[in-house]
C-alpha cells in the first residue's frame, strides 16, 4: 500500500517558502524548492497514476489539522483482516495457511491464540476485547484469522 499526503502545488510552495525564511538549511532557497517541488510533480506523482489502477494507494488531504491526519493515518495503517470459517475437518487451518503464506498474509489460528492468551472459557465480551487489542498491535497489513468467532457446535 502506498499512502499519498496530497496537497495542492501552491500550498507546498507556500510551506516551504516560509520555511525557508527561519531555516539554516543550504537547500531551503526558493530556486531549489520549486526545482524539488517540479521534480516530484514529474516523477514522483506517476507512481500514484500507477498503483492506484491496483487500488494500493490511500490519499490524505495533508491541509488539515495534524490531528485529523494522524487519525486518518491510524484508519489506513489497522490491518485488513479477513476471517475463514467453515464446518470442523473443513480444511480451514490447511488452507487458511496456504492461502496465507500465498497471498503475503499473516494466519492466525482463533483457538491458539484463546489458549496463549488464557482466555479459555472467558465471556465473549473479554475474548473479542483482547483479539482487538492484539489486533491494534499487528504491524503486518493483512491478516486471516481461522476459527473466529467461536461456538460450541
Amino acid at each position: 500500500m502506498i499512502i499519498e499526503l496530497a496537497l495542492e502545488p501552491e500550498e507546498i510552495t507556500r510551506r516551504l517558502t516560509l520555511r525557508c525564511q527561519t531555516s539554516e538549511r543550504p537547500d531551503d532557497r526558493e530556486e531549489i524548492v520549486k526545482k524539488r517541488l517540479t521534480n516530484y510533480i514529474d516523477h514522483t506523482s506517476p507512481m500514484f497514476d500507477y498503483y492506484r489502477q491496483f487500488g494500493k494507494v490511500r490519499t490524505v488531504n495533508a491541509n488539515q489539522d495534524s490531528q485529523v491526519i494522524y487519525n486518518q493515518l491510524k484508519t489506513i495503517l489497522t490491518p485488513q483482516t479477513t476471517f475463514l470459517i467453515g464446518p470442523k475437518a473443513s480444511g480451514k487451518t490447511t488452507l487458511g495457511k496456504q492461502i496465507a503464506e500465498r497471498t503475503n498474509m499473516v494466519f492466525m489460528n482463533f483457538n491458539d491464540f484463546v489458549k496463549k492468551h488464557h482466555l479459555k472459557g472467558k465471556d465473549d465480551e473479554t475474548v473479542v476485547l483482547a483479539l482487538i487489542k492484539s489486533l491494534s498491535y499487528q504491524i503486518e497489513p493483512r491478516l486471516l484469522i481461522e476459527g473466529f468467532p467461536q461456538n460450541e457446535f
